[in-house]
């Protein structure tokens, strides 16, 4: 849809329908990842793998300071098990 998009002159009404059909797919690819996000997550903080302090800071298990707590791999575990990657 990118490569159809460059092709199409910015005032085309064939070029608003692939920008929709664009956003249509990222929106659906968003989807299948937005459930397996919200369990990963539930999971680390179930698990103790990260926490928010009483002062709001989040920390890891190890209570050092992080800025964020990257849940790509056990995404990618869970959508492999269900064949959607």
């Amino acid at each position: 849809y990118w490569q159809e998009m460059k092709t199409l002159n910015a005032d085309s009404a064939n070029r608003q329908r692939a920008r929709d059909s664009l956003f249509k797919l990222i929106r659906e690819h968003g989807l299948v990842r937005e459930f397996p996000l919200i369990t990963a997550t539930l999971k680390a903080f179930s698990h103790g793998k990260i926490r928010i302090t009483a002062d709001k800071k989040v920390v890891n298990a190890a209570e050092n300071p992080i800025k964020g707590y990257d849940l790509t791999d056990e995404i990618n575990k869970q959508l492999e098990r269900v064949n959607l990657i």
